[in-house]
């Protein structure tokens, strides 16, 4: 099953909170998504300068994204 990693990304110091639903696609167990999600947000907060995480993350069966 595939599932999604879905989080909150905000421009950094924008006060009127500019934020986007980000979903990546996750190929592999949730418990797997849970474990490296962390490592994904950090390569794409490192592909996207700027931006911050906001709510943290989840990891929900999902739909090719």
């Amino acid at each position: 099953m595939l599932y999604v990693l879905t989080f909150l990304a905000c421009l950094a110091g924008q006060p009127d909170g500019r934020c986007q639903k980000v979903e990546l696609a996750w190929e592999g167990t949730p418990f797997e998504c849970m474990l490296f999600g962390q490592q994904a947000l950090a390569e794409w907060l490192n592909d996207h300068p700027g931006h911050v995480i906001r709510r943290g993350y989840r990891c929900v069966p999902g739909r090719e994204v």
